[in-house]
């Protein structure tokens, strides 16, 4: 019986792609990740197979497919190591087509392919006219010893991007324990993000957003309370008249080991799909700003000086 493995292996390869990417953004889904983009080669001439973005991380990838428990050597690209951010995906599958372990080659998230340069070219799978094989130049064959085996999607996803299983949830301020309050108070005070009145201000706060990795509280954020004196001096401060009873979104912080990792975009999302209506936000910090932004804000009205910057308004209907 002719083996399909052996036979149609372009179309085995394209067929796990095609799971790879769906089992990928199901389980990023699954996470509350949704801001991923995945853009595909029209032909194999650069180095890769399929891009897939977050942010500012961009993956050049090129998947290898095979039925044994590791590959040998695999041959890869001089052209993939010329992308900022490429890398190798070797998936074992089945007969069936299912999917693992995983064997990875590549760098961390924003960092180039491991350098290659060094390994020796492979031959070229046909013979010339003359009967030999020649080398290919333009790739190296990378030992399978210089993969990382990866049990599950999860992990290659974390080895593409980063840390991305944090838990985001809504809640009162009451709802948590000291213990917990007590960080998020520790986050907003080291964040910068509120200086005075820290812990008093957080348990007024109408409802938080808190980010959880392993069931510690790595980021916050809150919808405050409703004060219509400061919502009017903000008016008048930006020149830009709304009703003095509109929330207030704030005290975004997230913990320096956990930054970069879209975690602001994520609290910002949370704590507004939580809350009915207009919602406006003061800040004078550039990435705060881009999470405002992203999340559907306008800068309104003129900024404010005040002791550490100048303060804009930005509104969302």
């Amino acid at each position: 019986m002719t083996d399909r493995n052996s036979t149609h292996s372009t179309l085995r390869e394209r067929v796990v792609e095609h799971i790879f990417v769906g089992e990928a953004l199901r389980t990023l889904w699954r996470h509350g990740v949704v801001d991923t983009e995945v853009l595909r080669s029209e032909f194999d001439a650069h180095g890769y197979d399929l891009v897939m973005a977050r942010g500012r991380i961009v993956r050049h990838i090129q998947f290898k497919t095979g039925t044994a428990r590791k590959p040998a050597d695999v041959s890869v690209p001089m052209a993939l190591a010329g992308k900022p951010c490429g890398c190798v995906i070797w998936i074992r599958v089945t007969a069936g087509l299912d999917m693992g372990p995983f064997l990875w080659f590549g760098g961390a998230p924003g960092e180039s392919l491991p350098t290659i340069a060094d390994y020796p070219p492979p031959l070229r799978a046909t013979h010339n006219k003359e009967g030999e094989r020649p080398p290919r130049p333009n790739h190296r064959l990378v030992p399978g010893s210089k993969f990382e085996e990866l049990a599950t999607i999860e992990d290659v996803l974390v080895r593409l991007f980063g840390e991305f299983r944090y838990d985001v949830t809504t809640c009162a301020p009451a709802d948590l324990s000291q213990s917990e309050f007590g960080t998020c108070v520790t986050l907003v005070r080291d964040g910068g993000a509120l200086e005075v009145d820290c812990e008093a201000r957080l348990r007024r706060a109408a409802h938080l957003a808190i980010a959880r990795r392993a069931d510690a509280i790595v980021a916050v954020g809150a919808i405050k309370e409703v004060r219509p004196d400061y919502a009017k001096k903000v008016s008048g401060r930006s020149k830009v008249e709304f009703p003095s009873e509109t929330p207030e979104l704030g005290y975004v912080a997230v913990d320096k080991d956990h930054r970069g990792r879209h975690l602001s975009d994520r609290i910002v999302a949370q704590l507004l799909s939580a809350t009915a209506g207009s919602v406006f936000a003061t800040t004078d910090d550039q990435f705060m700003k881009r999470a405002l932004k992203k999340a559907g804000f306008a800068e309104r009205g003129q900024s404010w000086d005040r002791q550490r910057g100048a303060l804009s308004l930005w509104w969302k209907d």
